[in-house]
């Protein structure tokens, strides 16, 4: 009987290439996800921003349609400060001091002017130094055709959340309604 000192062992493992193969695995079904996550956090972002943004819009809209009712109300020409132009709308002038239409659009000569976030009443304003936000908004008042009881009114809100850009345009008519 010979007794092999030399006798082959057999070790088993992964070799260099098996590793790396295996990482690459891993890592392509790590990376692909987390690429998945920040894409839909941003347009999480986007979404959110977008919803203030249409609110923001909608908010100009509707202090021209305050301004026409005070005005009728009052007993005034309807179309007081309603005037052909571009405006900013302060809704906190509104709130504030609902008997005085004048001053909630404020005339701007193309102005694109900031919304800023009042931290004490949580309300978005225009010309007021509060937390400057993304948001700028502009509304548009005009005469539509040849009628005297009809106004257009734009609202026009953009803002920049990351790096992609947004709009949002309302376009509404308001009408003489006591006519």
């Amino acid at each position: 009987m010979t007794i092999n000192l030399f006798k082959k062992m057999r070790v088993s493992g992964f070799t260099l290439v098996e590793t790396l193969v295996a990482l690459s695995i891993l890592l392509i079904a790590v990376v692909a996800p987390i690429s998945r996550i920040e894409d839909s956090l941003h347009k999480m972002y986007y979404v959110r921003d977008e919803a203030i943004a249409v609110n923001l819009a909608q908010e100009g809209i509707d202090i021209a349609r305050q301004v026409r009712d005070t005005n009728m109300i009052q007993n005034v020409l309807w179309t007081q400060n309603l005037s052909d132009g571009t405006y900013t709308a302060d809704v906190y002038k509104f709130i504030t001091a609902p008997a005085t239409p004048s001053g909630y659009l404020i005339p701007c000569a193309g102005c694109d002017q900031k919304v800023y976030l009042d931290p004490v009443s949580a309300l978005y304003r225009q010309g007021t130094v509060a937390t400057q936000t993304q948001f700028s908004r502009n509304i548009v008042v005009s005469s539509a055709g040849l009628q005297s009881y009809e106004r257009s009114v734009t609202s026009t809100v953009t803002w920049k959340t990351g790096g992609t850009n947004g709009s949002i345009v309302i376009k509404e008519y308001i009408y003489d309604w006591a006519q």
